[in-house]
């Protein structure tokens, strides 16, 4: 359920799209954050939608490891061959940039992974609500 009133924004006004595909279940998820803090999960699989927003908290973490994965950055393109590897999507537009990254489980870029770890984690969750 989504609150009437939205949270204080990020510090720096971002919208976020986060895709996890594959495994060996074949998972197909996405996550979207926008710059006020909503936040929608999607299991495409199941049919299941949830929207929320994010905490303070939540907000200040995601600023966080955003930074830490120099993001804008990063290569673009980070998968290498990979048989049921989870794949991974994230695109950021913050400000007048825009930027994507595609990789998977054996190509990551380790200041990318805690992004990556940090964004499916709260896929979960919010998911299993």
């Amino acid at each position: 359920m989504v609150p009437a009133a939205s949270p204080a924004a990020l510090t720096s006004p971002v919208n976020l799209t986060f895709d996890l595909t594959g495994g060996f279940r074949g998972l197909a998820r996405r996550l979207t954050i926008g710059s006020a803090g909503q936040a929608t999960f999607e299991d495409y699989r199941t049919q299941r939608r949830v929207e929320q927003w994010l905490s303070p908290q939540e907000m200040a973490e995601l600023e966080g490891v955003l930074e830490s994965s120099a993001f804008f950055s990063q290569d673009e393109s980070q998968s290498r061959p990979c048989a049921d590897c989870f794949s991974y999507s994230i695109t950021v537009e913050r400000e007048d940039r825009s930027h994507s990254v595609e990789a998977n489980d054996l190509g990551v870029d380790p200041r990318l992974a805690g992004l990556v770890e940090w964004l499916a984690g709260f896929l979960e969750r919010g998911l299993d609500q």
